[in-house]
């Protein structure tokens, strides 16, 4: 099991050094910007005007579960981070040295914090994602949602702040607590619904 384990951990770390070696100054500003907190407040923004215009009175009650979706995924991540505790490469001894990292003009590398399981960016754009998937049922908002999680995930990886099995993991737990606020809010919607009725 041991052995099985360690295969599994030297995958991750062969997988994570594959993609954070392909990084170059102008994908460094690239991968920088997909990470940051305020790149996709626009596409935020749209989805809370589209929202507005197909829920009209309970509005501010599918905006706020989508809300509370994001505070789910990252309080219960930061949860379990605590308790796993594990490193993130880039405060892995092992591992610190042989990656390439993210400099803003000469101050210090972006590294991010001590533990990095799961990670907190992609449990929180899963989660977001999932509601907002399941809130509109349209191809087209999956795929970009989809793509929108993807590069989150992917930027993470490249930041060399995180393992692939840390994002996946956030991916997961972002899928459970998106479902979990969706479920919720709708059956309070209906709930209002008929209370207005």
């Amino acid at each position: 099991m041991s052995s099985f384990i360690d295969t599994l951990k030297a995958i991750d770390t062969d997988i994570l050094v594959f993609i954070n070696s392909k990084n170059s100054p102008f994908w460094d500003e690239v991968m920088i910007t997909i990470s940051g907190k305020f790149t996709w407040i626009p596409m935020y923004l749209l989805f809370a005007v589209l929202i507005i215009r197909d829920y009209r009175k309970s509005a501010w009650l599918v905006i706020l579960f989508g809300i509370i979706a994001v505070v789910l995924s990252d309080q219960a991540a930061n949860l379990i981070k605590d308790h796993v505790m594990r490193y993130r490469p880039s405060h892995n001894g092992l591992l610190t040295g042989a990656l390439h990292y993210y400099s803003d003009q000469g101050k210090d590398p972006y590294m991010g914090g001590q533990y990095g399981f799961p990670s907190n960016h992609a449990a929180n754009a899963a989660s977001i994602a999932t509601y907002l998937i399941l809130l509109f049922r349209n191809k087209w908002v999956t795929l970009g949602l989809m793509v929108y999680v993807f590069l989150i995930c992917y930027s993470r990886v490249y930041l060399g702040v995180h393992y692939p099995f840390d994002v996946f993991c956030g991916c997961l737990l972002g899928l459970f607590t998106g479902s979990l606020a969706h479920k919720t809010c709708m059956l309070l919607q209906r709930g209002t619904s008929m209370t207005d009725n």
